[in-house]
């Protein structure tokens, strides 16, 4: 009997040191002969999540569905996606356990932006997922503090030709927001026909406001 291929979707906020390590667990993922989605999204929960839900990742018309969801910090309406749609779901810390277990232990008592909101969301399931950045010879004891979570630690997320070298060719740390090449970028405005591009800066985060939801 064929073992079923898992597809895995991995969603991670558009900046630097969250979209390298997702990148990382994508490839480590693919070795596997998993099929994987790299979605870099921004955190705009009612309209990704009702598209989820209109699109159904569910449907079996590409014969291959979404069966597991991966998703960073600032993206915790994933997980509730996950819980409308019935896939499973894990949280990927892109720190250290340490930090994890620090985080865990006073958001799940006080209210703070962000981390709190995810901490109510894994409290959901009786045992949630938590893929930390790291190994246990480094963290052991960080690792194992956290009893109320299923905490799997996946690191280092670093290329393959620098770990585990299972693939010596891998040695690219993933892409650089920061590394823009200007001159393709002024050639393709000035490819662009006269008032046809229109430049919206919202600044580097955005915290959209209850009333604009």
């Amino acid at each position: 009997m064929a073992i079923k291929q898992q597809h895995f979707l991995i969603t991670a906020l558009p900046s630097q040191s969250h979209i390298n390590p997702d990148l990382q667990l994508a490839k480590n993922l693919a070795r596997t002969g998993a099929q994987k989605k790299k979605a870099i999204l921004w955190a705009f929960y009612l309209i990704y999540s009702f598209s989820v839900l209109e699109t159904s990742p569910t449907s079996s018309n590409e014969g291959r569905p979404v069966t597991f969801l991966i998703y960073t910090v600032m993206l915790p309406w994933v997980a509730e996606v996950g819980h409308e749609m019935h896939i499973p779901s894990a949280f990927v810390a892109i720190q250290c356990a340490t930090s994890f277990a620090i985080y865990h232990s006073y958001f799940i008592c006080q209210d703070g932006a962000f981390f709190h909101e995810h901490i109510k969301i894994l409290e959901q399931d009786c045992k949630p997922c938590v893929l930390v950045n790291t190994f246990n010879e480094l963290e052991e004891a960080s690792i194992k503090v956290v009893d109320s979570t299923n905490v799997i630690p996946i690191g280092p997320l670093i290329p393959s030709a620098f770990s585990d070298g299972n693939d010596p060719t891998d040695k690219s740390f993933g892409g650089n927001l920061f590394d823009i090449p200007e001159k393709d970028c002024v050639q393709w405005l000035d490819s662009r026909p006269e008032k046809s591009v229109v430049y919206v800066s919202i600044g580097s985060f955005v915290a959209l406001k209850k009333e604009e939801r």
